[in-house]
């Protein structure tokens, strides 16, 4: 998002409570303060604006704050997520039950407190499986799938780790495609140009955790299926109060039942979806229309467009839990034709610690190819070329292997 609007010849303010933020090496200004603290970021930026800095609007990019980004925006007159739209995206069981208000098909979902709770529900529903969940966290953190009722305290405490209020969402588990969407809103006009097949198949290695394994560009969906998903959450996130602004959405597609919704966000994604699968793939970068939007500019609509359609795939690396002391074969992979992007998340020496949600998977790699086959030969070559040293042993970061070192 930084280098895109410098490249639209914008100036750049970025504030993070980490000094060696990467943004910092790529804004105009960096600020080194704590995001969250709204008080101080609007204080720093009435200073700006007092010294003339001509500043226009606020957005972020695989964070989920509309909340944040709401007060400050509201405080300023600038273009933003309303108040009761951040709200909602933001509390997972407030978010279900004004889209069941709104008669938009979810899973059968409750609040629940307990283990007797969650043993009520489950049995009133009569499903095979359930999920719990925070209802304030984003990228897996606190998620898990229970397929029996031995499992249910487990689940219940782990969640209790990622939130500090008292209750859960527990949920019914929609079995079928899962599929990410990217909406850009303004004046009530939409389009949906992100749109990717997200995969869960190569992570059953972590369960009861649910963790992608990034996904593909374009979908196999037919376009009565893909319509009929965008149409969905298009409706849905209107609903919401989003008329200018980014939805973000998560969608199961049931054999029988037809799209449902798991989740809307107000914001863009991370996790290369809306940086680089659909960019690539399609030619359309909407990041730089999501920019426009919170400056105050007219969208171009006629660049939503796609004018491409290449194969592109994101993947990860799960790396098992010790001491990294080397990496191999880094190099070979960047040399590649097909590769995009690879990266590491980890240092040298440092500990990697068990994988819990999203944010622990240790690096990641984007290629493209003329077919998912193509494409699945050379995510299959990488997985086996690349190799972490772990407490002395040599190991992949294949999901499937994760379990077995």
């Amino acid at each position: 998002m930084i280098k895109t609007a410098n490249e639209m010849g914008l100036g750049t303010i970025v504030f993070d409570a980490n000094s060696k933020s990467i943004g910092s090496k790529f804004c105009s200004l960096f600020i080194n303060i704590d995001f969250s603290n709204t008080n101080k970021v609007i204080s720093e930026l009435e200073k700006l604006i007092s010294n003339g800095m001509n500043i226009k609007g606020i957005s972020t990019m695989g964070s989920d704050v509309p909340h944040i980004l709401s007060e400050i925006s509201n405080y300023f007159g600038w273009i933003g997520p309303s108040k009761y739209t951040s709200t909602l995206t933001t509390n997972k069981l407030m978010l279900k039950n004004k889209l069941l208000e709104g008669g938009f098909p979810v899973p059968h979902f409750s609040k629940v407190y307990d283990y007797n709770s969650v043993v009520k529900f489950w049995d009133s529903i009569k499903c095979d499986n359930l999920i719990l969940k925070p209802v304030d966290q984003s990228g897996s953190r606190g998620v898990k799938v229970i397929k029996e009722k031995s499992e249910i305290k487990e689940a219940i405490n782990h969640a209790r780790k990622f939130t500090k209020l008292d209750y859960l969402l527990a949920e019914e588990f929609i079995p079928g495609l899962q599929i990410s969407t990217e909406s850009i809103f303004s004046n009530g006009i939409c389009s949906t140009p992100g749109f990717a097949d997200r995969l869960y198949n190569t992570t059953k290695n972590f369960h009861p955790l649910i963790i992608e394994n990034g996904g593909w560009v374009p979908s196999i969906l037919n376009e009565n299926d893909i319509k009929d998903i965008k149409n969905l959450i298009e409706s849905a996130s209107k609903f919401l109060g989003i008329n200018s602004g980014i939805s973000k959405g998560d969608i199961v597609l049931h054999s029988n039942k037809g799209p449902m919704i798991i989740e809307i966000a107000a914001r863009l994604s991370g996790g290369d979806f809306s940086e680089s699968l659909v960019p690539l793939s399609s030619g359309v970068n909407y990041v730089k229309e999501a920019i426009k939007i919170c400056i105050g500019k007219e969208v171009d609509w006629f660049s939503m467009k796609p004018t491409s359609n290449f194969v592109l795939a994101n993947r990860y690396f799960f790396i098992p839990p010790g001491k990294l002391s080397n990496v191999k074969n880094i190099e070979l992979i960047e040399k590649m034709d097909e590769v995009v992007k690879i990266k590491i998340s980890h240092k040298i020496g440092s500990n990697v610690k068990p994988i819990e949600s999203h944010s622990d998977r240790g690096g990641v790699f984007i290629v493209n190819a003329e077919s998912r086959k193509l494409g699945n030969e050379v995510i299959r070559f990488i997985y086996e070329k690349v190799k972490f040293k772990i407490n002395g042993r040599w190991v992949t970061g294949n999901p499937l292997h994760y379990n077995l070192v």
